[in-house]
């Protein structure tokens, strides 16, 4: 994930600036050069122009941190801190995104198990209501609501099948690979079940919670 590869990035900046907080500035130095000598001197007899012509000036300084290396360390910590903080968050969102998708798969795979029972019942009554149409006791308009309810149950069916590869494709942008959908309902239905047990019984403290920190 790039969002993880940036927040590993931000705590080595983090820990980097605190390197650089321990460290007392180096010393300035300034040099300047005025006056240079060009064509002939005045008066002309002049021995060493830049000696006697120009002007040298050099300077030295340095800015003493009192009471500034405490305060830079103790910020620099902090961002340590916040930086790791969300280095932590960042994967946790990521798995729960991941997590929500897989219960999306979930819940479609157990609705497409009930949509395909429907269908499969619409099927056959319909098929029974041609037989009995054709053989001379039927009635034509049972037949007709019968083929409307069986053409929306094939559509449920099909709606569900897109929701479907919807969400697989979702999932593939978050984990950058390719994700799978559950072998049948009765493996949709025990990653819920587990899922459901899973979650804990009371909710973290608030200070614990990785965007607070």
């Amino acid at each position: 994930s790039a969002d993880v590869s940036e927040a590993d990035m931000n705590v080595d900046v983090a820990r980097a600036n605190r390197h650089q907080a321990e460290l007392w500035p180096n010393p300035e130095f300034d040099f300047t050069w005025g006056d240079v000598p060009l064509g002939a001197s005045n008066p002309s007899t002049l021995d060493d122009p830049l000696l006697n012509e120009t002007n040298y000036n050099f300077g030295l300084s340095y800015t003493f941190p009192v009471g500034k290396i405490g305060a830079r360390e103790d910020s620099a910590d902090a961002a340590i801190r916040a930086t790791s903080a969300s280095r932590d968050r960042v994967p946790r969102a990521a798995a729960l995104e991941v997590l929500a998708a897989v219960g999306k798969l979930a819940t479609i795979e157990l609705r497409r198990e009930g949509l395909k029972q429907l269908s499969s019942d619409a099927a056959s009554d319909l098929e029974a209501a041609r037989v009995k149409l054709k053989a001379g006791f039927g009635d034509e308009l049972d037949v007709e609501r019968l083929e409307v309810e069986a053409s929306r149950a094939a559509q449920e069916e099909a709606s569900s099948d897109a929701d479907a590869q919807e969400v697989l494709a979702d999932c593939a942008a978050i984990v950058g690979g390719t994700c799978k959908g559950f072998d049948g309902a009765a493996a949709a239905r025990d990653f819920l079940t587990r899922w459901i047990e899973r979650v804990p019984k009371s909710a973290p403290r608030l200070e614990d919670r990785e965007d607070i920190k």
